[in-house]
């Protein structure tokens, strides 16, 4: 026996998936994935998005692109709340992926308010930290320069010693929270009400993807025999941070399945 439950990409999407009554299945999340505009024009583009629609910023009139200081502000707060009960010495990020075929290093990222601003050096890896502990009450405009195509953007949670295939689950907790923070706003009343209904990041009914950098052989637990469950695609894994027997500290190792080799070379004269 099938039940419906709302299956949240972490990396950005909400997607309507059932989930089967004991967890076990779960529909192509894939599907009627919902990306988001920033600027509040094309608010919801559903459609088939393998990156599982992560917050995508296009730009305003003046061809810039902007992150508004109430999205900003709540995903600080929510660092802020949830950091010293799951992830206390962890480090606020921001992911940047710009369009295909655009180059990462042609992006430059500022928080702004007012006349103050912070420059965010972004890393060959795509990340930025930010100085939260710069950000006070958090309302600070995310602004990038203008970059061809969209830019997609989504918040990350790593604590010392962590790394893309080695997360920590208090992390990754963190992560859920602060992600929906900078998320929310972006969805409109009956979803936002629906996810707080069910219990948001602790809810048994929800099934939340974690995105990979590369596509997947494996997740798992340490200590744990059976591993997690992967995307279709194998671009992300399936996380219960509602499981409670598994402690903030444990950690969860990704391993990245082979590369596939092109048959190219065979096909030269």
């Amino acid at each position: 026996m099938m039940r419906r439950a709302w299956a949240v990409s972490a990396a950005g999407a909400l997607i309507f998936a059932p989930i089967g009554a004991a967890g076990q299945e779960i529909a192509n999340p894939n599907e009627a994935v919902a990306t988001v505009a920033a600027d509040g024009e094309n608010a919801m583009d559903a459609g088939n998005n393998k990156d599982f629609g992560e917050i995508v910023v296009v730009a305003n009139r003046e061809g810039n692109y902007v992150v508004g200081a109430g999205d900003i502000r709540e995903m600080v707060e929510a660092f802020h709340k949830w950091g010293p009960k799951h992830a206390p010495d962890s480090a606020l990020f921001l992911q940047f992926k710009p369009a295909k075929g655009q180059e990462l290093a042609a992006i430059e990222a500022n928080l702004q308010r007012g006349k103050d601003n912070i420059a965010l050096p972004i890393g060959a890896d795509g990340l930025a930290r930010l100085p939260v502990e710069q950000m006070g009450d958090g309302k600070w405009d995310l602004t990038m320069n203008q970059v061809k195509g969209k830019l997609k953007i989504f918040p990350l949670v790593f604590s010392p010693g962590t790394s893309a295939t080695d997360r920590r689950m208090g992390d990754l907790r963190l992560q859920c929270r602060v992600f929906w923070g900078f998320y929310n706003n972006q969805v409109n009343i009956f979803l936002r009400g629906l996810v707080d209904m069910v219990g948001g990041c602790t809810s048994k009914n929800l099934g939340i993807y974690y995105p990979a950098d590369q596509p997947l052989e494996s997740a798992l637990f340490e200590g744990k025999d059976q591993a997690q469950r992967l995307s279709p695609n194998k671009s992300s894994y399936l996380v219960e941070l509602w499981n409670t027997s598994i402690s903030d500290d444990t950690r969860l190792r990704l391993t990245y399945a082979a590369p596939v080799e092109s048959d190219a070379a065979d096909l030269q004269p």
